[in-house]
């Protein structure tokens, strides 16, 4: 069968490099004029295309992006950045780095630092290249592909210990398949590895001889501030889903997730949107302004609710202060398996979001209520090893099955979240597990059932 032909045009090599830098350009540019590109604004200019005299060639050579740096009340710069881009299908090879070097040394008596910045990865002999000859190599990547893009006061606290962080960086630049999760750069310069394009400017100018110590002037250093997660215990967390379920009228039953999503949207403007199902995420939420979105066949499946439970984890629990937007993968379900919080800042948002969930869709009393009812049906009684105890009897087994299945169709829940919700609640015990009391016997006096 002959395969679809895509109706979209493929772009030449130059129209991607020329978008590339654009990219380039445009966020370097915003980082200068906020202040957070090292440099002090006032004595800073950024140009695209300008072109440096070589006394060599007798003729000037044009560089993609240069940053002029002057001291105060000097009219010439001081230090010139001059950077080049590329956004090729394969590695960039030592040959273009070779190239770039150069011609950065043709125009050396600009005090000219080379950067160069790639959207893909590097092959090693590059790399090593570019840190001997005193410049920084840059893998700049697509923040399209990010699990997390966080807030700029989380970044600060992201780094793990130096050199698993630095093992980190350099696989992320030589890896083309490499997907980001936490930062959109990765670069090497003299000094070592970064994820900051402050720390790659302080890393050409900070020379070890105090070669341009006078650049002090006109060098803004500011203090990274580091904010850690809030630590929400799931006490708080399971407060916070009742709050948005006394909000809607919850009673029992399926929680009525299209009418929590109207009530928020008239309240705060959440939109909330539905797409067909993608291989590469389930959802995501951006925070900016608040959207979350599905990708999903069916919107009432129990993987499609527990997803949108997750993302309005997010959006409640208020991660909007530490993420700019974030994606749920398929693999990412893995993490439900965990009742334990995680100690990272990441890991953890992630744990809150589905502690949310689990809330939220299956909320404690409601739950309790009808596995008091399903209790009294099926004639189950804790006989010493917990209420449900799973191991290799073949009652054991027919039990817990007719009670996940009930407890996952009345809740429109995965069995999988059912046994998880069992599980931190104590009503569930495998095998050697030990046995956690739990109100069920209170429940079955109320006999209020839905």
């Amino acid at each position: 069968m002959t395969p679809p032909v895509s109706d979209t045009p493929k772009l030449s090599t130059y129209a991607k490099g020329e978008i590339f830098e654009q990219k380039v350009f445009d966020f370097l540019s915003g980082e200068l004029a906020a202040g957070r590109l090292l440099f002090a604004p006032q004595f800073s200019t950024i140009h695209r295309k300008k072109k440096y005299f070589s006394r060599y060639r007798e003729s000037f050579i044009v560089f993609d992006i240069a940053i002029e740096v002057r001291l105060p009340d000097r009219d010439d710069p001081s230090v010139i950045v001059l950077i080049e881009c590329k956004n090729y299908d394969g590695t960039i090879p030592i040959d273009d780095v070779e190239e770039f070097s150069s011609k950065i040394d043709q125009v050396a008596s600009l005090n000219g630092k080379g950067i160069f910045v790639s959207a893909s990865a590097f092959q090693s002999s590059a790399l090593n290249f570019a840190r001997n000859k005193g410049m920084a190599a840059v893998r700049y990547l697509d923040e399209g592909n990010f699990k997390w893009e966080l807030s700029r006061s989380l970044l600060a606290g992201t780094m793990t210990a130096s050199e698993r962080r630095s093992a980190a960086i350099r696989n992320a630049m030589i890896e083309q398949s490499y997907e980001p999760a936490l930062h959109s750069t990765y670069a090497t310069t003299p000094l070592g590895f970064t994820n900051s394009w402050s720390g790659i400017l302080q890393g050409l100018l900070t020379a070890p001889d105090g070669e341009n110590a006078r650049l002090e002037h006109v060098i803004q250093h500011r203090p990274a501030v580091r904010q850690r997660v809030a630590y929400l215990t799931e006490h708080q967390i399971e407060a916070k889903a009742n709050e948005v379920l006394q909000d809607i009228g919850y009673t029992c039953g399926r929680v009525n997730l299209s009418k929590l999503i109207d009530h928020e949207f008239n309240i705060s403007g959440l939109g909330v949107t539905f797409s067909r199902a993608s291989m590469s995420a389930l959802g995501g939420i951006s925070f900016n302004p608040p959207l979350i979105q599905i990708f999903a066949d069916d919107k009432n499946e129990p993987r499609a609710r527990f997803t949108l439970a997750h993302e309005l984890g997010h959006f409640y629990l208020e991660h909007g202060r530490y993420l700019e937007r974030e994606l749920l993968h398929p693999r990412d379900f893995e993490l439900q398996q965990s009742t334990q919080m995680p100690t990272a800042d990441v890991e953890r948002l992630e744990w809150q979001a589905n502690v949310f969930a689990a809330h939220l869709l299956m909320p404690k009393t409601a739950f309790l209520e009808r596995l008091a009812r399903l209790a009294l049906i099926y004639d189950i009684r804790n006989r010493g090893h917990g209420f449900l105890y799973l191991d290799s009897q073949p009652v054991n087994h027919r039990l817990f099955h007719l009670v996940s299945e009930n407890l996952s169709v009345h809740f429109s829940v995965s069995k999988a979240a059912v046994r998880l919700r069992l599980s931190s609640l104590g009503l569930l015990v495998e095998a050697s597990a030990a046995n956690r009391s739990a109100p069920i016997a209170q429940i079955v006096s109320r006999r209020r059932w839905c």
